[in-house]
């Protein structure tokens, strides 16, 4: 047998239709895989820790009889601790209780996925036609894709809307060949 014969020929033809309800649980969790795709969650922690301490330590510090002679390092130190907490830890605090608290919990979505363009239909907003150029990437998360556009908007395409493994092939090798992944 030759190379060529052992290669995988996906099932399923384009295109690819998917319906599905997008709940505000969904974009929590779109929120977060864009966040971890941002930076490593670890690193997000650890941030956040740091400015947690960068607030602590001038309180030790009024507790102490230290001289005051270290003022403007403690004002440094409480500047930069709020800073870090509110860019690490509160502002991702504050956005996942916003969607989690927005109007209409449930978005019907139908996309169409072919070989020239992405169509997303949602019964509140027009048909958003985008085609495989204004794409920048696509992020593959343990929960779902997310799709990032030129112009600044993303998807979020969920695993659980693929109607089995051969649909997520689809995509998968689609999107490997427009070169996205």
């Amino acid at each position: 047998m030759t190379i060529t014969e052992w290669v995988i020929i996906p099932t399923m033809s384009l295109p690819l239709v998917m319906r599905f309800s997008l709940s505000n649980e969904d974009l929590i969790t779109a929120y977060n895989a864009q966040l971890d795709h941002i930076c490593n969650p670890l690193v997000r922690h650890i941030v956040a820790t740091i400015g947690f301490l960068l607030l602590i330590l001038p309180l030790f510090a009024l507790g102490s009889h230290i001289q005051s002679g270290f003022g403007f390092l403690y004002l440094l130190c409480i500047i930069l601790g709020l800073i870090l907490l509110r860019a690490w830890l509160i502002t991702p605090i504050i956005r996942r209780y916003m969607i989690r608290n927005e109007s209409g919990a449930v978005k019907m979505i139908r996309i169409i996925i072919d070989e020239e363009v992405i169509t997303e239909e949602s019964g509140d907003s027009p048909k958003d036609l985008r085609g495989w150029a204004e794409i920048d990437k696509i992020v593959e998360n343990p929960k779902g894709f997310i799709i990032y556009y030129h112009d600044g908007p993303l998807m979020w395409l969920p695993i659980r809307v693929f109607e089995g493994r051969d649909a997520l092939d689809e995509f998968l090798s689609l999107a490997g060949r427009k070169q996205k992944l």
